[in-house]
């Protein structure tokens, strides 16, 4: 069940508005702000521990610091309750280490969301 399906008020302010659905903000293809995704998830969105090389993830976080774009797509899936991160651990270790160093800075990602 969407969260829009819970409230329709709140369905028919987004639609008035054009304010995005969960299906919009993670779509093939399609950028979305970091916070954004963040705030608009928030507590559903689980990601499962895993190991983190940090060397890596500070390599990820240089270059995606330096073009303010995560290209490759973090994987996302459908959990009851919300949405669980499936790949792309070291791209969000790397988006929160730029978020550390720079709150203000503003960082398009892919997410994709798959069945």
């Amino acid at each position: 069940m969407k969260q829009s399906d819970n409230n329709p008020l709140l369905e028919a302010v987004k639609a008035a508005v054009g304010f995005p659905t969960i299906e919009d903000l993670l779509c093939e293809g399609k950028m979305v702000d970091y916070e954004e995704l963040k705030e608009f998830l928030g507590d559903r969105l689980k990601i499962p521990k895993q190991k983190i090389c940090k060397s890596h993830a500070k390599g990820l976080a240089a270059h995606i610091y330096e073009t303010r774009t995560v290209y490759v797509p973090i994987t996302i899936t459908q959990i009851e309750g919300g949405y669980k991160v499936t790949n792309g651990f070291h791209r969000i270790a790397a988006l929160e280490m730029i978020k550390e160093q720079d709150p203000d800075v503003i960082i398009s990602v892919k997410a994709t969301l798959k069945d």
